[in-house]
């Protein structure tokens, strides 16, 4: 058992000997000097390396792997999840098990940052390689960097750390500018001494998220609408739930409006502002993705995709899958 001081991570994957890895890290990733680990995987079609560095209040992690074939890693932390996550080639997708995390699509060339007072859910990889950088921190390292106030200065994000709430900063991950490429280049690239190295990665990672946590601020400035209520917020979690599992439905915004007790304009403007799209995009995209899943892995074929999805047309759901991915789904199994 962990000490109280300590916080657990569990993976477990076939592509772990023994199928299970736990890691352990002191209260808030505290550490005095930096800490460095190198891991080699070569486990059922998986290979490469994993390096991970952990400076005072921040995990980094660069994957290098090659993927021969999808793979899945069920993931659980008995501690709060801060992740800035750059996914610089793969894919990433986390199926959350229960209501405190929500889902998260991380495509090749995306990142996204995210919140999760708990973590206890699915992570779904694709071949045929993946490059990423992977930053965690706490709830302590904002305090220290931004200070007590950072409720106040992180608006929306704040709050939602205050209130353990699940917050995605972005529903459709955001594509790895330049200037980002040039930070996360630095950061994979830095040959210093340890002595140098730990206040340089600290400062990179400091200015990461500086650099988002403005542009996100700047973004919702502009925005004219109103904070929403907590009882929305919970009634918006309750739709993106019920989508979830009924994606065969025919999933009306009046019918979505009347399960959680809204106005259908409420609610399809309440939905834009926290998922930065509109409904009826979000329920047609959580269709192709469910179906593009379906069909890589082979579960059945396309046609029976699309009315697993809630296509009685399969030309219907080919247009709307192409429109989305910019191929064709048959183009997935060539």
């Amino acid at each position: 058992m962990p000490q109280k001081d300590e916080m657990k991570t569990i993976l477990k994957s076939q592509i772990f000997e023994g199928g299970t890895q736990t890691k352990q890290y002191s209260k808030n990733f505290t550490t005095q000097s930096i800490k460095e680990e190198n891991t080699s995987i070569d486990q059922n079609g998986v290979t490469g390396q994993v390096h991970e560095v952990q400076v005072d209040g921040i995990i980094l992690v660069n994957r290098n792997v090659t993927v021969k074939s999808p793979y899945e890693v069920e993931v659980s932390h008995d501690f709060p999840l801060f992740k800035l996550h750059f996914e610089i080639e793969g894919y990433n997708h986390y199926e959350p098990q229960d209501e405190h995390s929500m889902p998260v699509e991380i495509q090749s060339g995306q990142f996204n940052l995210f919140y999760f007072p708990r973590v206890n859910g699915v992570l779904h990889f694709t071949p045929p390689h993946r490059q990423t950088l992977e930053i965690q921190f706490t709830k302590a390292f904002i305090k220290k960097a931004i200070g007590q106030n950072f409720k106040e200065v992180l608006k929306e994000f704040g709050t939602a750390i205050e209130s353990k709430r699940p917050f995605l900063f972005w529903n459709r991950s955001q594509k790895i500018t330049p200037v980002l490429k040039r930070h996360i280049q630095d950061i994979l690239d830095c040959q210093y001494a340890d002595s140098l190295k730990k206040p340089f990665l600290e400062a990179k990672v400091l200015e990461l998220l500086v650099m988002i946590f403005a542009s996100w601020d700047q973004r919702s400035s502009r925005s004219t609408t109103t904070q929403l209520s907590p009882s929305t917020h919970e009634k918006l979690e309750r739709v993106v739930q019920h989508i979830s599992t009924h994606l065969n439905d025919p999933l009306s915004i009046a019918s979505l409006a009347a399960l959680v007790g809204m106005n259908a304009s409420k609610l399809k403007e309440s939905f834009k502002v926290t998922h930065g799209t509109t409904l009826f995009k979000y329920i047609t995209e959580q269709r192709m993705k469910s179906a593009k899943s379906l069909i890589e892995e082979r579960v059945c074929n396309i046609t029976e995709a699309s009315y697993r999805v809630g296509y009685k047309n399969p030309q219907h759901f080919t247009v709307a899958f192409k429109k989305i991915y910019g191929l064709l789904p048959s183009e997935l199994i060539k």
